[in-house]
């Protein structure tokens, strides 16, 4: 592999009244304003009018933007309006920390991801993913040069979004065998440092489920160090391989093929079943770990049908050009989605 920069953020702020530090971050940082402070409807009632607050509490100037959707066109909405803005914020989930990387990145200026639910592993990665033309594209970014976490916000996240974040999380551990798959048969550049930080992150969501599913704080800070320990092993890797494989493959298949599909780390986590099945893995850890956080184990517990995620399955292999043990083993899909209990 060619030489790559690993960039990683400077600043990372994790715990109760997290957002009461922001002024120190700025100033360590050395960002004045104005800012740009993206968002939803959701997400600024639950921690944007927080931020904005104590922001312009500190004399920052900080113009608020409601975004609907992570689409090409709603990037360029946001980048012909006109805002002057110096830095970014992305308060929210996926979407809208996807969005902040997209603008941050495109437009040379920093950006700060201020999650509000442990949803998804991009909390701190420098990968963004795109809906453009009914695909969804996984496109380069800068890392977020701070990541400030408030646990208070985050664990009273919505129960699906907990179980997502830890779906997204469990599916390392097929997506590094991917990878190493990848590097056997393709000669693809492998990292055991990456690998070995992606695997452990899942790890620490198998060792502390009960914390998670209680929302204890030693358990939700440990799920979102996890989730940034993702995304510093993508940062390391240089790509988004340590962190997804066939697994979400069949999550972006999904995305397109069903009428309503589920959450992206629920699918994720399925999609971990079918890929362990596959290559008869010992997934009763995995499998043991979702039904303990409440991430379905049956098909008919999501929002999508069975002939849905069938469909999704064999069509996996397609969504992007990685190779997957999809390419190298075949079973019968109906036979593998029973087997693993999905049906």
């Amino acid at each position: 592999m060619d030489p790559h920069q690993i960039e990683l953020s400077r600043e990372i702020i994790i715990g109760n009244d997290a957002y009461t530090e922001f002024p120190s971050v700025l100033d360590k940082l050395d960002l004045k304003g104005p800012a740009l402070l993206l968002c939803d409807e959701t997400t600024f009632d639950v921690a944007g009018r927080k931020v904005k607050k104590i922001l312009e509490g500190d004399g920052y100037v900080v113009e608020k933007m409601i975004c609907r959707d992570v689409t090409q066109e709603e990037l360029e909405r946001i980048k012909k309006s006109g805002l002057n803005f110096r830095f970014v914020l992305g308060v929210g989930g996926g979407k809208i920390i996807d969005t902040a990387k997209y603008i941050g990145t495109e437009d040379s200026v920093p950006y700060i991801s201020v999650p509000t639910a442990p949803s998804h592993d991009g909390i701190a990665s420098s990968r963004a993913t795109i809906n453009k033309e009914d695909r969804r594209y996984s496109y380069e970014a800068d890392a977020p040069i701070a990541v400030v976490a408030d646990l208070g916000v985050i664990k009273n996240a919505p129960s699906q979004l907990i179980a997502a974040g830890c779906g997204d999380l469990l599916s390392n551990i097929t997506s590094v065998e991917d990878w190493k798959l990848g590097a056997m048969d393709n000669q693809e550049y492998y990292s055991d440092y990456a690998a070995s930080l992606s695997v452990l992150a899942a790890s620490v969501v198998i060792n502390s489920s009960d914390m998670i599913k209680n929302r204890e704080d030693r358990g939700i800070r440990n799920l979102v160090k996890a989730l940034i320990s993702a995304g510093i092993a993508m940062s390391i890797a240089g790509s988004s391989r340590p962190c997804s494989g066939a697994d979400h493959q069949f999550s972006h298949a999904l995305d397109f093929i069903a009428e309503t599909p589920d959450n992206h780390g629920i699918q994720c986590a399925m999609g971990a079943l079918l890929s362990a099945g596959l290559r008869e893995m010992d997934y009763s850890d995995l499998k043991k770990t979702m039904e303990e956080i409440g991430i379905p184990t049956k098909i008919n517990d999501t929002s999508f049908t069975v002939e849905e995620a069938m469909e999704a399955w064999e069509k996996a292999g397609d969504i992007r050009d990685r190779y997957t043990v999809l390419d190298v083993k075949e079973e019968d899909t109906e036979s593998l989605f029973k087997r693993v209990g999905l049906i």
